[in-house]
């Protein structure tokens, strides 16, 4: 196996943060940067668009959980390499909610504090209580039919055998 010198990996600190006015710009501007020192936002504003460095390391992944452990000098800014969505994916900073950012047209980004601090990211599906209720209606109405179908099939049987 050989590593590609130009992964980033799965999560990145940049230094720099381009802002784009536009989509066309944002995806324009993609193409002409070095992602593994700057992001393109789009129309957002930041506190600030230089960061320091700093390391951070996926540390558990499971389908709809990640964990991240970084250490920072300064304020930071981190690129993800996973896909931005406006519903499902919630962010945590030492289990606080934060507001996620989309970077480089499709990416997830933070803005993080300085110091040594995990990052999580929690995946619940869009109308996850409506599913689970109809989940749950349907589950008791088929365990409903067994039951009833079982008392049917005992009772039968049981006049059967006085019949007999």
């Amino acid at each position: 196996v050989v590593k590609r010198p130009t992964a980033n990996g799965a999560a990145w600190f940049v230094r720099y943060v381009i802002p784009a006015a536009t989509a066309h710009e944002e995806i324009a501007l993609v193409g002409e940067i070095d992602t593994k020192q700057e992001a393109v936002v789009g129309n957002i504003t930041l506190n600030n668009y230089h960061f320091g460095e700093g390391e951070i390391s996926l540390t558990e992944y499971r389908p709809n959980f990640l964990r991240y452990d970084y250490t920072a000098e300064g304020n930071g800014f981190v690129v993800f390499s996973e896909i931005f969505t406006q519903e499902g994916w919630r962010a945590y900073i030492d289990g606080e909610e934060v507001t996620p950012i989309r970077a480089d047209y499709i990416l997830r980004a933070l803005e993080v504090p300085a110091g040594e601090h995990t990052v999580e990211w929690h995946y619940r599906a869009p109308k996850w209580r409506l599913i689970e209720g109809i989940t749950l209606l349907f589950s008791i109405i088929v365990l409903g039919a067994t039951l009833l179908t079982l008392i049917y099939f005992i009772r039968n049987e049981r006049r059967q055998k006085i019949k007999a």
